[in-house]
């Protein structure tokens, strides 16, 4: 059992986990929402972010790569070697969390890189998400 301290915060869940963060990519800040918390998008952890193609144009420079997505399959991808996210559901974060962010498709996801830097409470059965920082 995880114990939830009076400075955690809930998150919206229902059988997943949808949150919106402002993410820094180079000089430039966007909100983006939906963003799904998903521990299982890519067989390795090199990426920590994966945001919609639409947002390319806010980086300056993007390097290119392949990934394999989580059912093995190859898939051709551009990356920036960090984003930095400064906030989570309107809450300023103290510390802000760069990862290594994949431009691909629409929906956008955040994985493990993340995740490794705070406390996540996900309990399906009682519909209920928490997240906590120290």
């Amino acid at each position: 059992m995880v114990n939830i301290s009076n400075n955690s915060h809930k998150l919206p869940y229902d059988g997943q986990c949808e949150v919106s963060l402002t993410v820094k990519i180079h000089s430039t800040e966007k909100e983006v929402h939906n963003v799904i918390i998903d521990t299982g998008l890519l067989t390795s952890s090199t990426y920590g972010l994966k945001v919609p193609f639409t947002l390319l144009d806010t980086a300056n420079f993007t390097l290119t790569g392949t990934v394999a997505l989580a059912d093995g399959k190859p898939m051709n991808i551009k990356y920036i070697p960090a984003a930095t996210i400064t906030s989570l559901q309107g809450i300023e974060l103290k510390k802000k969390v760069s990862v290594p962010t994949i431009f691909l498709g629409k929906r956008p996801l955040i994985g493990m890189m993340f995740l490794q830097t705070c406390l996540m409470n996900l309990d399906g059965p009682k519909k209920q998400a928490f997240i906590q920082w120290n």
